[in-house]
C-alpha cells in the first residue's frame, strides 16, 4: 500500500507546475475539476495494476511454497550445484542422508561434510557431467545400500553450468530385480540352473576355443516310488541331494541344470570323453552313499562328447541322452528289486 501512496503523491507533485500554469490562463474551477478527474483516473489505475501484481506475486509464492513442499516431500535426494560443484539448492533428503541442517550444505562442496568414499564417488560423475555436458545415470554401491544416480548439466543465471541430480535409492527394487533373474534361471527346489538357461549357455559355449565339449545327461531312478511311498517331500530331499553331490563332483566353470522333474544335465567345457566318463562315475559312487528314508541314492548316466566345432550339439545332446536311456534300461530290474528289498527290509524293522 506504501507504493501506491508514494506513486500517487509522485504523479500529483507531476501535474501540480503544470495545473498552476494552466490555471492562470484558463478558469480555476475548470482546471481543479480536471485535474482531480485526472488523479482519481491514475489512482484507479494504479491500484489496479497494483491488485494484479499482487495477485501474481501471491501465486508464484504459493506455486513456489508448493514446489518446495513436493520436492521436500520426495525420498530421493535432489539437489543443485553450481560450475564450482558447491550446493545451490538441496531438498530434505538431501539433509537427512547427510544428516546435516541446510547452513552446513549450502555454498559448500560434497567434501566439506560428506565422507571420503562417497564424496569421492559422487564428485567424480559431477565432474564428468560437466564435463560432456551430457545426461549421466549410474548405479553406484554405498555401504549395505544401491543408489541410482542420474545427473544432468543446468545452465546457470550467469551463463556457466552446474549439476542438477536425482538420486534414487533402489535397494530393494534392485534385490526384488535380481532375484525374479535368479528365479528365471534357476530351479526352486536345487538351486541348479534350470532348462531355460541351460539351452542357452549350451549356444554360448559352442566355440572352438571350448573344444572338446562334453554333455552329461542322468536320470534319478526311484523318484516315482519315493514320492508314492514316502511321499513328496522325501522325494524333494532325495532330488536336493542329488543336486548337492552334481555340484561337489563337477568343477566351477561346468554348468550343471535340472532340465526335467527327474532330469539333469552337465555342460562340460574343455572335457573330453575319458575325462566325462569319471566324472559320471564318481556322480554314481557318491550318490550311492545317500538315502532318503529307505531310498538309496541311484542314477543312470550318459554322455557324448565333440571335438568339431563343426558338429550340432544339439545331436551332441540327444546322443547323450540315448545312452541315458540305454544305462537306464540296463539298470532298470536290478535297481527296482534293490529299491523294493530296501522298502520291505525297512518296513519289518
Amino acid at each position: 500500500m506504501r507504493r501506491v501512496i508514494i506513486i500517487i503523491i509522485g504523479i500529483f507533485s507531476f501535474m501540480m507546475p503544470f495545473t498552476y500554469v494552466y490555471a492562470k490562463t484558463s478558469n480555476f474551477n475548470n482546471v481543479l475539476y480536471g485535474t482531480i478527474i485526472i488523479l482519481l483516473v491514475a489512482v484507479f489505475l494504479v491500484i489496479k495494476s497494483f491488485i494484479k501484481l499482487k495477485a501474481q506475486s501471491d501465486e508464484i509464492r504459493n506455486f513456489d511454497i508448493l514446489r518446495k513442499t513436493y520436492i521436500d516431500a520426495h525420498n530421493s535426494l535432489i539437489y543443485l550445484k553450481d560450475e564450482n560443484l558447491k550446493y545451490v539448492f538441496v531438498n530434505k533428503a538431501v539433509m537427512d542422508f547427510f544428516n546435516k541442517n541446510l547452513e552446513d550444505i549450502i555454498g559448500k562442496d560434497v567434501f566439506a561434510f560428506a565422507e571420503s568414499d562417497y564424496a569421492a564417488m559422487s564428485n567424480e560423475i559431477d565432474l564428468e557431467v560437466l564435463k560432456s555436458k551430457t545426461l549421466i545415470i549410474n548405479e553406484n554401491k554405498w555401504k549395505d545400500r544401491v543408489l541410482k544416480s542420474t545427473k544432468f548439466p543446468v545452465e546457470l543465471i550467469n551463463g556457466s553450468y552446474g549439476v542438477g541430480a536425482y538420486i534414487e535409492d533402489i535397494t530393494e527394487k534392485k534385490e526384488q530385480r535380481d532375484r525374479i533373474e535368479y528365479l528365471s534361471f534357476h530351479d526352486s527346489l536345487t538351486c541348479l540352473y534350470n532348462r531355460m538357461f541351460f539351452e542357452e549357455e549350451l549356444k554360448r559355449i559352442d566355440t572352438e576355443r571350448n573344444l572338446p565339449i562334453s554333455i552329461i545327461v542322468g536320470d534319478m531312478n526311484g523318484l516315482k516310488l519315493t514320492n508314492d511311498i514316502f511321499g513328496h517331500d522325501a522325494g524333494d530331499q532325495l532330488l536336493k541331494k542329488a543336486a548337492a553331490v552334481l555340484k561337489s563332483v563337477c568343477r566351477a566353470d561346468d554348468i550343471i541344470a535340472r532340465v526335467g522333474g527327474d532330469e539333469f544335465s552337465i555342460l562340460l567345457p574343455r572335457t573330453n570323453e575319458e575325462e566325462a566318463k569319471n566324472i559320471i562315475n564318481r556322480i554314481k559312487e557318491q550318490f550311492s552313499n545317500e538315502r532318503v528314508e529307505a531310498i538309496q541314492g541311484s542314477i543312470s548316466m550318459g554322455s557324448d562328447t565333440k571335438y568339431n566345432i563343426n558338429d550340432d550339439i544339439t545331436l551332441l545332446s540327444n546322443n547323450a541322452d540315448k545312452k541315458m536311456y540305454f544305462a537306464k534300461t540296463l539298470d532298470r530290474d536290478n535297481n527296482k528289486n534293490t529299491a523294493i528289498k530296501t522298502i520291505i527290509d525297512t518296513l519289518h524293522r
